[in-house]
Order: structure tokens, then C-alpha cells, then sequence
């Protein structure tokens, strides 16, 4: 069932895994609102019966604004006093009912900008090699023991470590047509990184929409960012 669903879901181009797909089913389930939430509670009060009440009100605030009200006539000049406004008017806010719960915000992933990935990691796996480094080395133990017992002389054999065969240079055309696809390049760029199988992972921006040539950035859609030197530029790896 699980493999079927997953099957659904990567030809409709969401890619799950089955742990993924799992944390998602439990997720979902744990956090559905029951049923019959919110359907109990007192219910409220008519507006018929809290009208005998309101009249009531109404009336000793009239009452209290006769006695408020200065007695006497008014002087000449004297501004005629305001109305005064009775206090209490305002209507206590609804009570909220108990059964109610805080909402929470719950991230809902988007759709891959790169479709197939899992074909694509599988590509790349044959260039998953390793060869003998040119600029980093160990001491190999055994070697420098079996070389001082025979000759005598206090010296260390050196043997390369291994490293990744190749470094991966990923060239994005940021220009101001090519905004669509900032999504696709970094979904790349993060697959190239999570492959392992490179040394390293440099991204550039090529600025197509410079006056005079295209220019070679350090980083792609950033426009303020310096322009690649040219000793940093990709070359092709010699074979092992």
C-alpha cells in the first residue's frame, strides 16, 4: 500500500520516501480535530430576554444623568454643557468556548522545480571515484617501520590520501529572463553538494545581460557580486 502511494506521488511530482510518506500519515492523523469539537456549549442568551435588562439600565443611567445635570440658570457667556456620556455602555467581548484550540502554522512542502531526482543521483554515482591525492599525504606506519629496521635511518614513508576525482563548476545564466529558474539552479546545486562525489561544489553567475560581454560572477543572481577571477575559472580535470 505504502509502495503504491509512493508510486501516486512521484507521478504527480512529489517525491516521498516511505519514512517520509509514514511521518506524514502519522502527522496528519495525530493532528486531525476530533469529532464533535465545538459542537457543545450553553447557548447563548436571546436578545428578548436581555431586553428588560438593557431598559432597565437605560433607565437609572437616565436617572443619574437628571441628577449630574447643574441646577440654576447659566451665567451670561457660559458655554451650555455637553450631554454626558454614561459609562458601561460597551458590550463584554464573546466568551470563547472551551473546547476551542490555538491554531498553529503547519509547513507545507512545495513543489521540486527538478523533477526525477532519484534518476539523476543514480547517474552520477559512477563519478563517485577516488584517486591519490597530489597535495595531501599520511604516514603509512608499517612502511616507515619496515624502512627503518632495514636501512637504519630515522625516516617516514608518505603515502597520498585519497580524494574525490573530480570538482563540479555549475554556470547559471542569471540575467533578467532567466529569474524563472533561481529555484531549479539551487535545487541542482544542492543535489550536486548532497552527491558526494565531488571535491568541490563552486557556483557562478554568468551576467548575459552586461553591455559590453557576458560576465563571469561569483555568485549567480546577485548582482553586486564581484566578478570571477580568472584563475578561478573551471578547467577540465586531468584523468587519473
Amino acid at each position: 500500500m505504502i509502495e503504491r502511494l509512493c508510486a501516486l506521488l512521484e507521478d504527480a511530482g512529489v517525491e516521498l520516501s516511505e519514512v517520509e510518506l509514514r511521518d506524514v500519515l502519522w502527522f496528519a492523523a495525530t493532528t486531525a480535530p476530533a469529532r464533535g469539537e465545538g459542537d457543545g456549549g450553553e447557548p447563548a442568551p436571546s436578545r428578548r430576554s436581555a431586553a428588560p435588562a438593557s431598559g432597565a439600565a437605560d433607565g437609572e443611567d437616565e436617572a443619574k444623568d437628571a441628577q449630574r445635570q447643574p441646577t440654576g440658570a447659566l451665567t451670561p457667556g457660559e458655554p451650555e454643557p455637553g450631554p454626558l456620556v454614561p459609562a458601561g455602555l460597551y458590550a463584554p467581548g464573546a466568551a470563547r468556548p472551551a473546547a476551542a484550540r490555538p491554531a498553529r502554522a503547519v509547513g507545507v512542502r512545495g513543489v521540486r522545480a527538478l523533477p526525477g531526482t532519484r534518476g539523476l543521483s543514480r547517474a552520477l554515482r559512477p563519478l563517485r571515484r577516488s584517486v591519490p591525492s597530489r597535495t595531501s599525504f599520511r604516514v603509512d606506519e608499517t612502511a616507515t617501520a619496515e624502512w627503518i629496521a632495514e636501512t637504519g635511518l630515522p625516516d617516514v614513508v608518505l603515502r597520498p590520501r585519497p580524494e574525490r576525482w573530480l570538482s563540479v563548476a555549475l554556470i547559471v545564466d542569471d540575467g533578467p529572463s532567466m529569474v524563472l529558474w533561481q529555484q531549479l539552479a539551487a535545487e541542482v546545486r544542492g543535489l550536486l553538494e548532497r552527491q558526494g562525489a565531488f571535491r568541490s561544489v563552486r557556483t557562478y553567475g554568468l551576467d548575459s545581460a552586461h553591455e559590453d560581454r557576458p560576465v563571469l560572477r561569483a555568485r549567480p543572481y546577485a548582482p553586486g557580486a564581484r566578478a570571477a577571477p580568472p584563475a578561478s575559472s573551471p578547467t577540465p580535470p586531468a584523468a587519473p
